[in-house]
């Protein structure tokens, strides 16, 4: 039998901003509230996410700030006749949330003023308008949460699985690029820029995941002093340094593929950098060349041991 495939997170996301809007609009008409549905419908838009809670620190100001929003929409609708006064209210709205320092509920807050002023039909400032509005902006927020629960949530690991698979993926495809330049000539391949990788490494050190990304960053730091050095030879490279390199490109590049690291695990590291010296420009070139592979195995192969023992531990529990 054919194992289900794991939902997109496109469609995971599309789903849970139907289930989410579905609910709100579901409980708001029950309520008696219909003709303030669109405030539901926003809350779910903006709270529904990838993360199985919403921490209420980060919720309270944004909250806050969507009813200082509403408030000051349900105060000066009198005079929010036409864009350029509408615009006006939403300038004040802004500098009413940088007095308050709210800056962080700003898009909430605008959009709620907006859609109070242009939407509401039965604007007025009174206690049950208020409650409302309030009630409709609640019950967005719980939809949200519950969407957010239901709908196949990704397992805390995943992203930092992914994140380490597009690592693996870019330092192999770039070792490929570099093994076919050494080998055939030609132009040389662009280098990896620590702007382009830094980050992803960056999110790897969590609680969870610290020592990965912790190895990953050594990894990078070595492979930039690496590469430079690789770029500043002249291929074709002749033998002995030639087949002498390739092989130890190969067993980097098979230490980075999940399906290869079998097949270097027990093999002997080839050596020979004194062979070196017949075919690179100096023996110091070698040297440092040869010493950046040997750290870079040595990381490669940590990191291997390190994922087989979290995966171990993972099927024990």
């Amino acid at each position: 039998m054919a194992q289900a495939q794991p939902l997109t997170p496109t469609l995971r996301a599309a789903l849970r901003l139907a289930i989410g809007a579905a609910l709100a609009i579901a409980m708001v008409f029950w309520s008696g509230r219909g003709d303030r549905v669109f405030l539901a419908v926003i809350a779910v838009v903006m709270f529904a996410t990838e993360s199985p809670s919403l921490p209420w620190k980060a919720l309270l100001p944004q909250f806050a700030a969507g009813v200082v929003g509403i408030l000051t929409a349900l105060v000066l609708f009198h005079v929010a006749d036409g864009w350029l006064m509408l615009s006006i209210v939403l300038l004040v709205v802004a500098l009413l949330l940088e007095v308050l320092r709210l800056q962080s509920g700003r898009s909430l807050a605008l959009l709620l003023t907006w859609a109070v002023l242009v939407m509401d039909t039965q604007r007025a400032f009174n206690i049950a308008t208020v409650f409302d509005l309030a009630l409709t902006f609640v019950i967005g927020l719980l939809s949200a949460s519950l969407a957010t629960a239901l709908v196949w949530p990704q397992r805390p690991g995943a992203a930092l699985a992914a994140v380490d698979q597009r690592l693996r993926q870019r330092f192999g495809d770039q070792l490929g690029r570099l093994r076919q330049w050494l080998e055939l000539g030609g132009p040389s391949p662009p280098p990896l820029t620590s702007a382009e990788l830094l980050p992803m490494v960056l999110a790897l050190q969590q609680p969870t995941s610290r020592q990965l990304g912790l190895l990953w960053r050594q990894i990078l730091h070595h492979w930039l002093l690496l590469e430079p050095q690789l770029l500043g030879l002249r291929p074709p490279l002749r033998p002995p340094a030639g087949p002498l390199l390739q092989q130890r490109l190969d067993r980097i590049q098979a230490l980075l593929i999940p399906g290869r690291t079998a097949e270097v695990a027990a093999g002997p590291v080839p050596r020979g950098s004194t062979v070196w010296c017949l075919d690179l420009s100096s023996e110091l070139i070698a040297l440092a060349i040869e010493q950046q592979l040997d750290t870079l195995d040595q990381l490669l192969h940590s990191q291997r041991l390190l994922r087989g023992s979290v995966r171990l531990l993972r099927q024990n529990s």
